[in-house]
């Protein structure tokens, strides 16, 4: 009988590319995966609990079956309650964290530590079989809770199946986008302004925002549902200019709503002032990243006036793949799943 001693998975870092806030409150929202990553490699142990190995957080060990959960290790805690009540069991393991992934920089760092954990601690669980992966949506989805409180689900969508999707809260993904930029004429940047930020504050200043306009945030909700289905469009026309100019509409209305911050601000005019096609914050805002938009002929420029402004620029590769994972079986290693 082939025995699973060791599960690795690993899972990207992702984009909003439109939509964001206004898909907790029902819109449509486009994401994209991007090509950083989040490692996980859990491992069969002998003594008891679930050991959390972290460059970031350090270690600890927890014990499941407790009422309730204290400390940053807590997402770990509850996506694992999760895994046992799939499984049935709470199998000892020592789990090695490791991440390419900037921290509260709006690009789905939790989200890819989730996914990638869920999947390594269910698939050591499982010995390597029967996997789903709504049961690691559903286990990552009790890590994002913790972190975050009440997420849209859609960090979690994209980074679980990767690609392009258009994303409804209580519908999840509504469609798969196969078009990618690649081969136009622009390039995106990804603009890090170094202020990390709080979702949770985020989400609930954007909310009480909208909340002070009455009826009319019914309008503003639509219009946002009207801007993504025209981005989508866009994507798939390969009509680079339109796009820009939709992420630079899609920014106002972000900013408008309190969201924004004197840094994201920057970033974009700084975009405009240069030319380029397109820009607008991505992910939570107040801090974070931002998503730029440039003709590929002048993207050097752009990323050289961004470092010289004391901004971190990533190139990035939208639309790579979502979730791998590894299993080590009995000293051999075996794809179990991939999407």
């Amino acid at each position: 009988m082939a025995i699973v001693e060791t599960c690795s998975a690993s899972a990207p870092a992702k984009v909003i590319i439109t939509g964001e806030h206004w898909v907790v409150h029902g819109s449509a929202a486009l994401a994209a995966a991007v090509g950083l990553r989040s490692r996980v490699k859990c491992m069969e142990a002998r003594g008891p609990g679930i050991t959390i190995k972290s460059l970031r957080l350090g270690s600890f060990t927890f014990t499941l079956g407790q009422d309730s959960c204290r400390g940053p290790h807590c997402g770990f805690y509850y996506a694992a309650s999760r895994i046992v009540e799939v499984c049935g069991e709470a199998k000892p393991a020592t789990c090695i964290v490791d991440s390419d992934i900037p921290i509260g920089a709006g690009l789905g760092s939790s989200a890819s530590v989730a996914v990638s954990f869920s999947a390594a601690y269910l698939a050591l669980c499982r010995g390597g079989k029967d996997l789903s992966l709504s049961d690691v949506s559903n286990a990552a989805s009790g890590f994002e809770k913790f972190v975050h409180g009440n997420p849209s689900g859609i960090d979690t969508a994209v980074v679980l199946h990767g690609g392009f999707i258009v994303y409804r809260r209580g519908e999840g993904i509504i469609m798969r986008i196969n078009e990618s930029l690649a081969d136009t004429d622009a390039v995106v940047l990804i603009v890090d302004t170094g202020i990390a930020r709080s979702t949770k504050e985020a989400v609930a200043a954007f909310t009480q925002n909208l909340s002070r306009l009455g009826s009319f945030s019914k309008i503003l909700v639509n219009l946002a549902e009207q801007i993504t289905w025209e981005v989508v469009g866009s994507l798939k026309a390969r009509d680079t200019k339109r796009l820009g100019s939709l992420l630079y509409l899609s920014h106002g209305l972000l900013s408008a709503l309190g969201v924004s911050h004197e840094k994201l601000e920057e970033i974009v005019q700084a975009a405009r002032a240069e030319g380029a096609l397109g820009a607008k914050l991505t992910g939570a805002g107040m801090g974070g990243t931002a998503l730029v938009l440039a003709a590929r002929e002048h993207s050097h420029r752009l990323e050289k006036i961004y470092e010289s402004k004391g901004f971190k620029v990533y190139k990035a590769t939208l639309g790579v793949p979502g979730l791998q994972i590894n299993c080590d079986v009995s000293g051999r290693a075996a794809m179990v799943e991939g999407t």
